[in-house]
């Protein structure tokens, strides 16, 4: 338990999206964003096309996405953003030349969160699809057509719980960079400007969330690389 946070509840897609994308819009040094699902829909080239384009004004955007949740995403659709300058991970891969016989493909990352600047923080249910595009207490909801109101909650986080989700974020990335050579991993080395909090909060040991079990997923059964 950490006290001292700003906690904003965002109902459904479409606040949440505005939250994020505004947030993105506002970025100056940094991007982190961690998903379970990317995909190659409208909402999908929303982000990207917003990623690109702070990544081509200077800031360093930084993207974990699941393997098995963005299976139906085209390889085009990363390899864009790669190309673009964006750092990419994608989480335990069920490509076979790639999977390694040390995890099960079960194993996979849930994890939703976006922080900008580490300042500003987002976790929660919503992954980047269409499919939450319209809010749940719409006509298309309650008449039963779920795939247009897909219910869900976010919330954005000012204060010093961004300690917990930066360490879960960048433990990730670090963790797939010591296991891999050089040469199979570009996960980007802490800059000397921007995010200085890492380097302020290593010395720290991190405060552990949720239960045993779900650290131990998280912590233990990461596969991937930044390409």
């Amino acid at each position: 338990m950490v006290a001292g946070n700003q906690v904003t509840f965002l109902i459904d897609g479409p606040a949440t999206y505005a939250a994020m994308l505004e947030t993105i819009r506002n970025a100056t040094d940094h991007i982190n964003l961690e998903t379970y699902i990317f995909e190659d829909d409208d909402v999908g080239h929303r982000f990207a096309d917003l990623l690109l384009k702070k990544q081509s004004e200077g800031v360093q955007v930084n993207l974990i996405y699941d393997s098995v949740g963005c299976l139906n995403t085209p390889a085009a659709f990363f390899q864009r953003l790669r190309e673009g300058g964006v750092q990419t991970l994608e989480f335990n891969p069920i490509n076979p030349l790639k999977v390694d016989k040390g995890r099960f493909l079960t194993h996979r990352d849930h994890r939703k969160i976006l922080i900008v600047d580490g300042s500003i923080a987002f976790t929660g249910g919503v992954n980047i699809s269409r499919v939450y595009s319209s809010s749940s207490r719409s006509l298309e909801h309650r008449e039963g057509n779920v795939e247009q109101a897909w219910r869900d909650t976010h919330v954005q986080i000012e204060g010093p719980s961004l300690q917990n989700s930066r360490n879960c974020f960048w433990t990730l990335g670090q963790g797939e960079k010591d296991r891999t050579s050089p040469n199979e991993t570009t996960f980007p080395e802490l800059k000397q400007e921007g995010e200085r909090w890492w380097r302020s909060s290593a010395a720290r040991p991190a405060r552990r969330t949720g239960s045993p079990r779900c650290m131990y997923l998280h912590s233990f059964t990461l596969k991937g690389s930044f390409t």
